[in-house]
């Protein structure tokens, strides 16, 4: 890769653009161990490419067009330049941490990085609280994943994923989960993921979704992508946490398809109680940022039943209560994607049985009797956290010796069991789509 190669080399499917002039991107790019280093120049700023990730926001105080990590850049400190984008939101990351722990978070701004190339587990223990760590690890234990599971299962099929290589843009991403079941579940997709916390991309790039083109950006400001390049949008437990609503929806529009989808799974209601609840809106205030699109907003808990119980959901059946604390909502310009009916939805969760594996949240239990799977949750805040989801998964399932001696290899899991079988195992959220940082 050499200096003012093209901005393909970074693997984008689509032309990215300054998100603050609109102005385009001129690439200056050398490579590096884990992707290119450089800057992307427009009419107004110089902005960091750190591991082949771009960094479009504007770092410098409100006096100055330099950008910090630029200049360390600019001196040939590469390390430098990381640890510093790694740590550029201490407050969020720390904001649960008791004193002690806070100091280590300091440390870090201080010349003492953390390593990414431990392994997922360490990774996320030495860049999150403890806590937060081990929700990330388990997030196939939680019902914002579960329910973009089933709203992701729903593209089977649809327009906005039959075109000739489609465009999937899932933001906020956090570390990649939902970037990956994209892409495994929709293997022609290709996937851009987005997020404003670029230590958090790291991860998605090592451990979770390396298949997946990186972007840290600010969702509050114009997206840097062209108009009409994006088939669908992904935006799990993301739009309460967006402050700009109305301008991140105009923004969807522009850049969805003709045939575009958005998929916005675990959205948090204004009206109902959630642990952290973000800025959230009433279904009516959802609705109206939405008034652009055919919509249809479901109730998360009477989606993920009906999906657990019979497999298949249909959206128009599933209206939330007033005060249902999350919602499920999938918008697109065709008002064909709402089909009436129920769709069958194991199939597509069930497909791609290379990545198969056992839901981090299970552990294999064997003695003297028969083997048996069982829900071990890794403290009582996070049981409390995921109560909506323990209610749908099995605290204990039976296996034979065969199924097993499968559950217990790290690869090609479900090849040594029989396909009903698995389709069972993925409905009830034993067997789920693991990314290599899990194997």
């Amino acid at each position: 890769m050499a200096d003012g190669q093209s901005f393909q080399s970074l693997g984008f499917p689509v032309e990215l653009s300054c998100p603050y002039c609109g102005g385009d991107l001129e690439p200056s790019l050398s490579p590096g161990p884990w992707g290119a280093f450089g800057t992307l120049r427009c009419g107004c700023y110089r902005y960091p490419v750190l591991e082949g990730i771009p960094i479009l926001r504007q770092l410098s105080s409100i006096g100055s067009a330099v950008d910090p990590v630029v200049q360390l850049l600019d001196r040939g400190e590469r390390v430098a330049a990381l640890n510093m984008a790694s740590d550029l939101d201490p407050p969020r990351r720390s904001a649960w941490i008791p004193p002690a722990l806070s100091r280590r978070v300091g440390a870090i701004r201080h010349g003492e990085p953390p390593s990414f190339d431990g392994g997922l587990g360490p990774t996320l223990r030495q860049t999150r609280t403890a806590r937060y760590a081990d929700y990330l690890f388990h997030r196939y234990a939680n019902n914002s994943y579960m329910a973009a599971s089933v709203l992701i299962s729903l593209l089977d099929g649809l327009p906005a994923v039959a075109e000739p290589a489609p465009v999937a843009l899932d933001l906020p991403s956090g570390i990649g989960h939902a970037s990956f079941l994209l892409a495994a579940l929709q293997p022609g997709l290709r996937v851009m993921a987005a997020d404003y916390d670029f230590a958090s991309l790291r991860v998605a790039r090592r451990y979770v979704a390396p298949q997946a083109s990186l972007v840290c950006l600010d969702a509050n400001l114009p997206l840097p992508f062209p108009a009409d390049a994006i088939d669908v949008c992904l935006c799990l437990d993301g739009l309460h946490y967006i402050r700009a609503k109305r301008t991140f929806a105009a923004e969807v529009d522009r850049v969805l398809r003709a045939h575009g989808v958005w998929l916005l799974p675990h959205l948090h209601n204004a009206a109902g109680e959630n642990v952290a609840p973000g800025i959230a809106l009433t279904p009516e205030g959802y609705a109206a940022q939405l008034h652009r699109f055919s919509h249809r907003i479901a109730s998360e808990a009477l989606l993920l039943r009906a999906f657990v119980d019979d497999g298949c959901c249909d959206l128009g059946a599933l209206e939330p209560e007033p005060y249902d604390p999350v919602l499920a909502v999938v918008a697109a310009r065709d008002a064909g994607v709402f089909k009436a009916g129920a769709r069958p939805l194991v199939g597509p969760l069930a497909r791609p049985v290379d990545v198969l594996g056992l839901n981090p949240v299970y552990r294999l239990v064997e003695g003297d009797g028969p083997p048996k799977l069982r829900l071990r949750w890794p403290d009582d805040e996070m049981r409390r956290e995921c109560a909506t989801a323990e209610a749908l998964l099995s605290p204990e399932i039976a296996l034979s010796r065969s199924e097993a001696a499968a559950l217990d290899r790290s690869e090609g899991v479900a090849a040594e069991i029989e396909g009903d079988r698995v389709a069972e195992l993925v409905k009830r959220f034993v067997l789920v789509p693991l990314p290599p940082g899990y194997r």
